[in-house]
């Protein structure tokens, strides 16, 4: 992802416009919830303390991001621009 001149979040493998650089570009992108268990060792029941999210983009499918949290969290705003 990078920032166009007109301050949009944009992807660069396809050029998507998600949105403007001061919201949370994950709210905009396509989404999966992963239960731990079903990619690893991790037991069924810890579902209830975490899974995770993935984050794609709608243009291209190319993954962006993932993030390990608790199933109530909101999506994680990790990147803001103060503009």
């Amino acid at each position: 992802l990078f920032i166009t001149e007109d301050i949009k979040v944009k992807c660069k493998k396809c050029g998507y416009i998600f949105c403007d650089a001061t919201e949370n570009y994950k709210e905009y992108a396509l989404k999966a919830e992963i239960d731990p268990s079903s990619i690893g060792s991790a037991r069924s029941e810890d579902r209830e303390f975490c899974v995770y999210r993935e984050f794609y983009c709608p243009g291209c499918g190319v993954m962006l991001d993932v993030d390990s949290c608790p199933p109530t969290d909101p999506i994680l705003w990790d990147t803001r621009l103060k503009l």
